[in-house]
């Protein structure tokens, strides 16, 4: 049954636990929760592990939080394989909700009234059938996403990649379609999604992917050591290993040489196998792989450049948000910086190229005055990304698409029937 309440109340589902902030789509659902709760009374659904240690904070901002543990080892690859093969079914979207996870958010959506149902492509299994609105939180536009790391894969790979892309398009245009809202991280993933949905220009809410600036004050009054580059990101997430690797094999001999009689070191920081890092180690005296760090303050704190190589995108880049808010000049791609409101040259560097790359972050390296400037803008690119101005810039959008409290939707839908 309903608490009582004056407010209306959504149900929130998701792949993994919002509270665990260890890569970009856990940070970005840990604050859309925190700006519904609000206006909200939030139900949450995850299919992760449970955990005893919910921070008190984020506890606070739901009335329910219940976890459904996906499958593991040979489970999850046999459970994977046959939700893929279903006709409805994507390799994408199969693995991660479990029957007794569409059961329990069948039973809520029966016994509640809820405003809206927030979740991910990736979930959409969970998703209850019926009346209840829909939110497609949108992380990327996910198919387009998918055909453009295909180009990056072996022949049969690709074939694979681009096969399921396809269906997951027809599965995406689905979601679209059914959504009141979509959000979107940025104006090129509704540019994406037009293509194949047109009906989301009429739904589209842009959400951007933010940074908490507070964080990251203390941070940005401080000088970074000279010579050190930081490579963020998480590397667990072949995208980002493809463009790391770009880097280390393309980039990174190129800039030894610009660099020959200097001193300076790179960092590779952030989510990565034990493995994966001794690799990386080996590839040059320069370079220091640190994985897993609970927090990125300290490696940001050290940096005079960051380098963020992506070659495949869709969203936008965290690691781009959070060097703005600490005040550190970046280098990137036309694809890292995909989907920021930025300006090349003014508050970082775009380069194609691997010697435009190599060049840009030598010669950055060299000059404070440029690195300065970079910085100065860079923050201010930062404060216009906090997530206390994206939340409630999100809740605007919602009272204007017609997020109706759940009594409100009855009389609607009472009247209309009369």
């Amino acid at each position: 049954m309903d608490k009582p309440s004056s407010r209306p109340r959504v149900l929130f589902i998701c792949k993994f636990n919002p509270w665990r902030l260890n890569n970009g789509a856990i940070i970005r659902n840990y604050w859309l929760v925190a700006a519904l709760a609000q206006r909200f009374d939030v139900d949450l659904i995850t299919a992760d592990e449970g955990d005893a240690n919910i921070p008190s904070g984020f506890a606070g901002w739901c009335d329910e939080i219940r976890s459904f543990p996906r499958p593991a080892g040979l489970q999850a690859k046999l459970f994977r394989i046959a939700g893929a093969l279903r006709a409805q079914g994507t390799f994408f979207t199969s693995g991660s909700v479990t029957r007794k996870m569409q059961q329990y958010a069948a039973k809520l959506a029966a016994e509640r009234s809820y405003a809206a149902v927030v979740t991910e492509l990736g979930m959409i299994d969970a998703v209850p059938a019926g009346e209840v609105p829909v939110i497609y939180s949108a992380h990327n536009c996910e198919a387009a996403l998918m055909l453009r790391r295909a180009e990056l894969e072996p022949v049969w790979s690709r074939i694979a990649m681009t096969v399921d892309a396809l269906r997951l398009r027809r599965l995406e245009t689905s979601l679209i379609e059914r959504a009141l809202v979509v959000t979107e991280c940025s104006q090129n993933d509704v540019d994406d999604m037009v293509k194949y949905a047109p009906s989301i220009v009429r739904k589209a809410i842009v959400v951007p992917n933010g940074v908490d600036c507070a964080t990251y004050a203390d941070v940005a009054g401080s000088q970074g050591q000279p010579g050190i580059i930081l490579v963020p990101g998480s590397f667990d997430w072949l995208p980002n290993r493809r463009g790391l690797m770009w880097f280390m094999n393309e980039v990174l001999p190129i800039l030894e040489r610009r660099l020959a009689g200097t001193q300076f070191n790179i960092r590779i920081v952030g989510r990565m196998h034990a493995s994966f890092a001794r690799e990386l180690d080996k590839m040059s005296p320069r370079v220091t792989a640190v994985p897993n760090v609970p927090r990125m303050d300290a490696e940001l704190r050290r940096a005079s450049v960051v380098a963020v190589p992506v070659i495949a995108s869709s969203g936008t880049r965290l690691r781009i948000l959070e060097a703005w808010a600490a005040g550190r000049p970046i280098v990137t791609t036309p694809h890292g910086a995909f989907g920021l409101d930025h300006v090349d040259g003014v508050d970082l560097l775009s380069r194609s190229t691997p010697e435009q790359f190599a060049d840009a972050t030598a010669a950055l390296l060299a000059d404070k005055p440029q690195q300065d400037r970079l910085r100065d803008a860079g923050l201010g690119r930062a404060a216009a990304y906090d997530w206390a101005a994206i939340g409630a810039n999100l809740l605007t959008g919602l009272e204007r698409f017609g997020v109706l409290t759940p009594a409100q939707r009855r009389q609607s839908r009472v009247e209309a029937e009369c």
